[in-house]
């Protein structure tokens, strides 16, 4: 049987996508000058990427988790956004 964490890839990878996904609002925020916005944005982004950073530093076998949801944190609000624009 491996030792492989699947558990905690999993949730790095989600927490990843989450926290990238905050990136993504915190920069628009602050290009629109919503500050209380952009300031609960950066909130979560340390909460939820301090959670992530620990696992993955003590583990290397956890940084392709965390890179493939950095990707899709990015990815995906952005092309939600842009759908959302399209309709």
């Amino acid at each position: 049987m491996s030792d492989f964490p699947y558990s905690k890839a999993l949730l790095v990878l989600v927490g990843l996508t989450v926290a990238d996904t905050f990136w993504t609002l915190y920069i628009t925020h602050v290009g629109l000058g919503q500050r209380l916005k952009a300031s609960c944005a950066s909130f979560m982004i340390i909460a939820v990427q301090a959670l992530c950073v620990s696992e993955y530093v003590l583990d290397k076998r956890l940084i392709p988790f965390a890179a493939v949801g950095a990707f899709l944190g990015t990815w995906l609000p952005m092309t939600y956004t842009k759908h959302k624009k399209a309709v």
